[in-house]
């Protein structure tokens, strides 16, 4: 296990340049760019806030910052474990042209959707000070009678 942890440390560039590089492979090519890692989640947040507050009338303050903050942690993980198989199976040439395991595949794949991820948190961040939440770091809590 120290080793494995010894080898990925030795590795931190190529695996830092190899997420740098999915990510802009991802999104060189489209028309806004890295923008799409924030149009995504908003606009499923747009569809389920429409939904469950015009539809189902949820009385919930500031429902449409709760479901953003939801879709982003599940964004994260069911891309980085589908994107992750699919970089084994995609990318076998690199792990029998290079030096390197499978373990710093996966960890690029991790670290590209992290990025999207975090990319996607200062989006929610950005949008708490928008609706004037009290305190932002409780604004995120599932207490909706926090914010006004």
């Amino acid at each position: 296990m120290v080793n494995k942890i010894r080898q990925m440390f030795q590795y931190r560039c190529t695996l830092f340049n190899m997420a740098f590089s999915q990510l802009r492979a991802k999104y060189t090519g489209s028309l806004l760019g890295v923008f799409w890692a924030v149009i995504n989640p908003l606009l499923m947040a747009f569809v389920i806030t429409f939904i469950f507050t015009v539809i189902f009338k949820a009385q919930i303050n500031n429902f449409s910052l709760f479901v953003f903050c939801g879709i982003l942690p599940w964004l994260f993980f069911s891309s980085f474990i589908t994107e992750s198989n699919l970089a084994v199976l995609n990318q076998r040439s690199i792990l029998k042209q290079y030096k390197i395991t499978i373990e710093i595949l996966l960890l690029s794949s991790i670290l590209e959707n992290f990025l999207k991820f975090f990319i996607g948190w200062l989006m929610v961040y950005s949008f708490s000070n928008f609706v004037n939440c009290k305190d932002n770091i409780y604004c995120f809590s599932f207490d909706s009678n926090y914010c006004t």
